[in-house]
């Protein structure tokens, strides 16, 4: 009778947790159109205003191994992409030139993966699925760059590169280092807390507007053929609170546990 009681009362909590928005489970998708991405205005808090504290973190299912596809580029401050099935990231500090680097670790095609880059003023690491790949030595505060902030491109002179071809979801970006070591993958949606710049989920039912669930207000648009798929995921039924609370079903059907 116990037992039973028990798994009544969990239904339950499960139960009250779902909304509306809950059976929304989509992501971000890309064909490799090179004029189609998510794009959001320039604003302070997505360069000038970070200093010297910045994580980068997405969901990334690539439809191909070779070629370089962009996930989050702010052009001339920083962006996180994979490159040959590599984990890629460039960082600017202002009155410094634009460098690359490439982690090595292997993003797989057709497979959900957690990627994530952080820089404190001095260092970038570069994480994939939790596990910490290298670290690269830089330093100062962020540059500030009147670029948009696209998800799935990048733009330079006029022309666009690295277009990203296949899903992209839960995009992040924070003014904190979230990860300094070996982590364990995030296993939901995240909550917005006072450390986040940009937040978007991809989840919502029409429409080309994409909403920025921080503060901050950093609204985007689907452009072009840029669109959003439904995918077979909870990932808007539990949220990973903030400073790593996790929650227990999104993340293990990402890695397909």
């Amino acid at each position: 009778m116990r037992q039973l009681l028990f798994f009544s009362l969990v239904i339950m909590i499960i139960s009250l947790s779902y909304n509306v928005d809950a059976a929304l489970n989509r992501a971000l998708k890309l064909d490799g159109d090179p004029d189609s991405a998510m794009e959001a205005p320039d604003h302070p808090s997505l360069d000038a205003n970070l200093g010297k504290k910045l994580t980068i973190e997405a969901w990334v299912n690539p439809g191909q191994s070779v070629g370089e596809l962009m996930v989050v580029n702010k052009e001339d401050v920083y962006e996180m992409a994979v490159k040959d099935g590599l984990l890629q990231t460039a960082i600017q500090p202002a009155g410094q030139g634009w460098e690359w680097w490439n982690s090595q670790g292997k993003v797989p095609v057709n497979t959900w993966t957690h990627i994530a880059v952080t820089y404190d003023g001095s260092e970038i690491k570069t994480f994939l699925n939790g596990k910490f790949l290298a670290k690269f030595s830089k330093s100062g505060p962020l540059n500030d760059s009147p670029d948009t902030l696209k998800v799935g491109r990048r733009t330079r002179g006029g022309a666009t590169h690295s277009a990203y071809i296949g899903l992209i979801d839960e995009v992040r970006i924070s003014n904190a280092i979230r990860y300094d070591k070996d982590f364990d993958v995030p296993q939901g949606a995240f909550l917005p807390d006072d450390d986040t710049v940009a937040l978007y989920h991809f989840d919502e039912e029409i429409g080309g507007k994409i909403k920025d669930f921080s503060k901050h207000g950093n609204d985007g648009e689907l452009v072009k053929k840029a669109t959003l798929e439904d995918i077979d995921l909870s990932n808007t039924v539990l949220a990973v609170q903030p400073k790593n609370k996790l929650a227990a079903i999104w993340g293990k059907i990402k890695r397909g546990d």
